[in-house]
């Protein structure tokens, strides 16, 4: 599931296209989703279950935003 899907079916890069596009309400922006990755564990299984701690590694996204101008309607200033 977390790993890298070249064609997108599965896994998180499904979930992300299946979420992007985001658009505003007034339509004047939109964000995209560009990609993803994950970054190194800061600890080992081992040493989380040693720390009780949680076994995570970073999320890391890249997103565009795009804000589209729009023209003003004739005859305004």
């Amino acid at each position: 599931f977390i790993e890298q899907d070249p064609e997108g079916q599965y896994g998180l890069e499904a979930a992300f296209r299946s979420v992007f596009p985001i658009q505003s309400y007034s339509g004047n922006s939109e964000l995209q989703y560009v990609s993803y990755r994950l970054g190194e564990p800061v600890f080992d299984v081992q040493e989380c279950q040693i720390r009780g701690v949680t076994y995570s590694a970073p999320l890391r996204v890249k997103l565009r935003l795009v804000i589209y101008e729009r023209e003003a309607p004739e005859g305004t200033v």
